[in-house]
């Protein structure tokens, strides 16, 4: 009998460990998870500012090259 319990209580210590290192798994990825999307989210939002300053550029650029050829025809 004592050896049955024993056996059962290896088990049961066994299966206790397997489950904290699981529980602890689950954890860090979900933590690197969230960290991962944070920065996903930082990397979508200075793509859209820069989306938007290239945008103001061509429209300078644009702007610029207007004002040349209305200065060039002026003359």
């Amino acid at each position: 009998f004592e050896a049955l319990y024993k056996k059962h209580d290896e088990l049961l210590r066994s299966t206790e460990a397997k489950l904290e290192r699981e529980t602890n798994e689950k954890q860090r990825l979900e933590w690197t998870s969230k960290t991962l999307n944070m920065e996903l989210k930082n990397v979508k939002e200075r793509l859209d500012g820069l989306e938007e300053e290239r945008n103001n550029l061509h429209q300078r650029c644009v702007k610029l090259k207007e004002e040349k050829e209305n200065y060039g025809n002026a003359q």
